[in-house]
């Protein structure tokens, strides 16, 4: 009999601990499908969207330094960025790069 209490405890304890893993893991999904990252200073920010449109076929796309994709064909391109300032580099083989400063402001 005492086996089988302590096996109990010891799924109960197991299973607790897996529904407070998944409760936090719930919590902190919900913010991010909202529209909030973390921000310069580890603040919490809500996010806007930078639209590109018109890329040429592959176009590199940088963001801050980062290359955020490569445009396979003619489309547009969105990224969603804190609010602030971020440079932008668009890059087309056999051509000059193209490059400017954004101003993005969260959604609201």
């Amino acid at each position: 009999m005492k086996k089988q209490q302590e096996l109990v405890i010891a799924y109960s304890k197991k299973y607790l601990l897996a529904i407070a893993t998944v409760g936090i893991v719930v919590l902190l999904a919900i913010p991010y499908l909202l529209g909030f990252r973390v921000g310069p200073g580890l603040t919490i920010e809500r996010v806007g969207t930078l639209t590109i449109t018109n890329l040429p076929k592959d176009s590199s796309v940088y963001i801050d330094q980062s290359l955020r994709g490569i445009t396979p064909t003619a489309e547009n391109m969105h990224a969603e960025l804190v609010a602030g300032s971020h440079s932008v580099i668009v890059s087309v083989p056999g051509d000059y790069p193209w490059s400017t400063l954004a101003l993005i402001t969260s959604s609201k």
